[in-house]
């Protein structure tokens, strides 16, 4: 097919010269998609005009219910309103009363207009239309949905009525389009599935959905290597041969490799396990369904042990691959493809509409007693074979020829060129992947096309179908007036909020003016009618504001200087007119005292400065700030000739007046002072003023000592002890000290609670606790001492342990059942020391449950199960596994190739049940296959329907051999 100038070359290369049909094309099998009819589609029509907006009123009568009855007679609508009983005629420019209207007039000022719910736009589904798509769907056919069009917009019912008639027109138009393609396609479906037996025909009915034949102005970019080829060759040539007959390879990715009909490629070398990625850019003639399709990324790895040479070819990404190996053992590279949109994203193909793919000039040559084939292994797409043809899928799951085709004319024009082809389909996934396999005794080339040409005389396609619905507007208008709360006294003349025309359901919102200048008076607004913000209905839609007159008042407050009410507010004046005279001072107070006996007095630096002034509108807020009048209490440590004995103590400071306190806690029973004198507290000249309320200023407290000759010191220890580990925590730790014959001081008390509580707080239990003491000893031959007595507390944990029974099923592909898993729970007690935290106790493990329940394998049509149904097992502490296998029931069909027949490994044992601690147990590891997942003891049937749904993704076109 694509034969490298004899002239140039010369012969002696089966690569470059195709004599004897080893020139191997996967034509990726896109046929060019076209469509049995145009995309159908709704046809334009033109918009009806719109009306001029009609007048609402005569300007001498402004009365919203005229006004209102007015528009509709002029709209010619259907709606009906309420008369007020009476209206007064108003100049168009002066603001006067209406004379107040019945009760019936004053509904229709809330709304004439139609107060059902309406959208601002209606879309019109036609049922017809609705069933064709369905019926496409239901084909299998794809109708896409075009975007809605508006044909108009309707100011009254009759127009709705007009566009509702014309919407269902067109789309009834529509409908009769998509059905009769789908009676076409219907046919065509017929015609393919009738030549399914056909020579030369695809043996399965599929459809075509991506079109990828002919790209000479593609723009090529190489990354993953740096080493090119710079010399051409008579033929093909292994990189030993290419180095070792004096070409070169650096980095200048120039098209060395030169054929006469498929262009030139260029030639990296790639090393073992290398990968080296191709792209193709500015592609013009490509799509998939319809989209453009503006890039293809081509990803080549050496999967053999030694170093080879790949073509890409210089222009047109159809051209395909160029694989060069030596002939040590079967040639083997991956090949993953990738097509990209204009936006730069993935291809993603789809089942409804997939891509077909061929694999075309696969040939098997045995010439002088040695053998050549040519064939693709490791694919990710469903291979379809064409009735007749000799390539089909081996018992290996390759795609090879079973019987040589050196006969048959490399030529895609000869009858018989069908007979070295099989097709696929790829319906999914986003990349297209497969391994070029050449096994080969005499030629070291193997070159692969891919291109969109599939050599059958028929191909399906489904039509190209679109429809659309159309859409139309529904318009109204919103008046307001302004009203005397409670009155039907209009202030103001009434207001357009929205025009005639505007769409229905279109947000609104009537304005108001914060004041209204009535007759001399001041007016405010108040509140609105609860249809002042709605959406625009079909019709007229009244709305109103309601005012009152404008008052004020003036509230005197009392404050402390954090802002806090230290005294309820008084009102100095209510509701009182804008502008009238207020003097707050009779309000003033010098000095409050609070309920709680606090003390404040005003602050007359920050007197108000609107103490006096005019009413204004709301409230007029008078403030009055008074600060609090605070006190201390200090306390004194004096002999009886006055002389400090010890730093004043400061009991309380800043304290609000008529705060309780009490210096008792102050009072020292004794006193050492820094020159070693001692002083003890004179009981008869105790202060009056130990204990009191808080008064402005400073309160002095004073206790009294007298110095002591000739008393000695005492000590008072306590011990701690664990009576149950029998230690001793702590021994004879001091207490406190003081004179022989003294009171223990309080704080000894406090001190020793505070250590009990340190050992609760650790987890220790109370034993006993010796009593402190009231006064020291006089013997100082000894140290009084007091012992506690604990033990250890401990608290009850619950443990639980989950263990699971699974039961995994393998070998029915997608149909294969998710893992039914059952589970069960075993509890026990321990009992822990909260101070050491060790378990002191454990019960036994207990299950909440004895026995996991049988479990029935699913049916699935097709296959056949190893386990019908697994038994029950006691519940041990240890998870269990289960497998069972579905086998496929083989189909018989026209043309029976070698079975396979599976080594199945061992099944997984049930672990050992051991009743201790719970582990979890280690699950026996099943064998997975590479390229399914499954378990390797799954027939090989479920491993070829996994490995053949992948292959819906691309065209794999013919594999046409470098020629001389």
């Amino acid at each position: 097919m694509f034969r490298k100038n004899n002239e140039l070359q010369g012969h002696g290369s089966i690569r470059k010269n195709k004599i004897y049909g080893t020139v191997g094309v996967i034509i990726f099998g896109i046929i060019a998609m076209f469509s049995l009819h145009k995309s159908v589609a709704a046809d334009d029509i033109e918009s009806p005009k719109t009306t001029a907006p009609i007048p609402i009123a005569e300007a001498s009568d402004t009365s919203l219910v005229v006004q209102s009855q007015m528009a509709r007679q002029e709209d010619n609508t259907t709606l009906t309103t309420t008369k007020a009983d009476s209206a007064t005629t108003m100049s168009s420019t002066s603001r006067a009363a209406a004379t107040a209207p019945t009760a019936a007039a004053s509904q229709a000022m809330l709304s004439t207009a139609q107060t059902e719910n309406q959208n601002p736009n209606v879309t019109v589904e036609n049922q017809e239309l609705k069933d064709a798509v369905t019926e496409a769907k239901n084909n299998g056919i794809e109708a896409k949905q075009e975007a809605t069009e508006n044909i108009g917009t309707a100011n009254t019912e009759a127009e709705v009525a007009t566009l509702e008639a014309e919407a269902n027109a067109r789309e009834k138009e529509q409908a009769k389009r998509i059905k009769e393609a789908i009676e076409k396609y219907k046919n065509d479906l017929a015609v393919a599935q009738a030549n399914t037996t056909k020579p030369g025909y695809l043996s399965k009915v599929v459809t075509q959905g991506l079109k990828f034949e002919s790209e000479p102005n593609a723009h090529l970019s190489i990354t993953g290597t740096t080493e090119f080829g710079q010399q051409d060759t008579p033929k093909a040539y292994s990189y030993e041969e290419y180095v070792s007959s004096g070409r070169t390879f650096a980095n200048n990715p120039v098209a060395a490799y030169k054929t006469t009909l498929s262009g030139n490629f260029v030639i990296p070398k790639i090393d073992k396990g290398q990968t080296i990625t191709a792209t193709y850019t500015n592609l013009q003639n490509s799509s998939y369904n319809g989209k453009k399709i503006a890039k293809v990324v081509y990803e080549v790895t050496n999967l053999n042990s030694g170093t080879g040479i790949i073509g890409f070819a210089e222009k047109d990404p159809t051209k395909g691959i160029y694989t060069f190996y030596n002939l040590t053992a079967p040639s083997r590279y991956e090949v993953k493809i990738r097509f990209y949109d204009e936006d730069g994203n993935i291809i993603q193909f789809k089942q409804e509409n997939p891509a077909i793919l061929s694999l075309t000039s696969l040939s098997k040559t045995i010439l002088n007693g040695k053998k050549h084939e040519e064939g693709i292994t490791d694919y990710n797409f469903k291979p379809v074979k064409i009735t007749g043809s000799f390539v089909e899928k081996q018992s290996d799951n390759r795609l090879a020829a079973s019987s040589p085709t050196q006969n048959i004319p490399d030529s895609f024009s000869d009858p018989n060129f069908y007979k070295t082809s099989i097709a696929g389909v790829s319906g999914s996934g986003d990349v297209i992947s497969f391994t070029m396999r050449r096994d080969s005794e005499f030629d070291k080339g193997y070159w692969l096309a891919i291109t969109s040409k599939l050599p059958s005389p028929f191909v399906l396609t489904k039509p190209n179908l679109s429809y659309k619905f159309f859409s139309y507007n529904k318009a109204g208008t919103v008046l307001l007036d302004n009203y005397i709360q409670g009155t039907t006294t209009k202030l103001t003349e009434t207001q357009t909020v929205k025009p005639k025309g505007t769409l229905i359901g279109e947000s609104y919102t009537g304005t108001h003016e914060d004041r209204i200048t009535f007759n001399g008076k001041v007016y405010k607004y108040v509140s609105s009618s609860d249809n002042i913000t709605g959406t625009v209905k079909l019709g007229i839609t009244n709305v109103y504001n309601s005012y009152v007159e404008v008052t004020g008042n003036v509230i005197v407050n009392y404050r402390n200087q954090a802002g806090e009410t230290i005294k309820e507010s008084v009102e100095d004046t209510s509701n009182a007119s804008i502008d009238t005279d207020y003097n707050t001072e009779e309000h003033r107070k010098t000095t409050i005292v609070t309920s709680d006996g606090k003390t404040y007095r005003l602050v007359a630096s920050q007197l108000p400065s609107n103490e006096k002034g005019k009413v204004i509108e709301g409230t007029t807020q008078v403030t009055y700030v008074y600060k609090e009048v605070l006190g201390n209490v200090t306390v004194h440590y004096q002999d009886e000739s006055g002389h400090q004995l010890q730093d004043d103590v400061t009991a309380l400071s800043g304290a609000s007046t008529n705060t309780p306190y009490d210096t008792e806690e102050h009072r020292k029973t004794t006193i050492v002072t820094s020159d070693g004198k001692t002083y003890r507290l004179v009981a008869s000249q105790l202060p009056s003023n130990e204990k009191g309320k808080v008064i402005e200023g400073t309160t002095q407290v004073t206790y009294v000592y007298k110095e002591v000759l000739g008393l000695n010191k005492q000590k008072v220890t306590y011990t701690v002890i664990d009576d149950t580990t029998g230690t001793t925590l702590e021994n004879q730790v001091e207490l406190t000290t003081g004179e022989s014959d003294a009171a223990l001081p309080a704080a000894a008390q406090r001190k020793y609670d505070t250590v009990v509580s340190g050992y609760l707080a650790q987890g220790y239990e109370l034993v006993s606790k010796e009593q402190l003491p009231a006064k020291f000893d006089l013997d100082s031959s000894h140290d009084q001492n007091v012992t506690v007595h604990l033990k250890h507390g401990t608290t009850d944990i619950q443990e639980t342990q989950k263990v699971s029974l699974i039961v995994r099923y393998h070998g029915a592909g997608s149909q294969t059942p998710a893992n039914n898993v059952q589970t069960a729970t075993w509890t026990r007690t321990v009992t822990k020391d909260k101070v050491t935290g060790d378990a002191v106790k454990t019960t036994d493990w207990v299950a909440d449950k004895a026995t996991y329940d049988a479990v029935p394998s699913p049916v699935i049509p097709g296959y056949t199960v190893d386990v019908a149904t697994v038994s029950a097992e006691t519940v041990t502490q240890e998870d269990m596994v289960k497998d069972v296998y579905y086998t496929a029931i083989p189909v018989t069909s026209d043309k029976p190739t070698p079975p396979v027949v599976p080594s199945t490994p061992d099944k997984p044992t049930t672990p050992t049940v051991v009743p201790t601690t719970p582990t979890k147990a280690t699950p026996t590891k099943t064998e997975i296959l590479p390229s399914t997942g499954d378990s390797q003891v799954g027939p090989m049937l479920a491993k070829l329907t996994g490995v053949s749904l992948l292959l819906s993704a691309l065209g794999l076109v013919g594999r046409c051999k470098k020629e001389d």
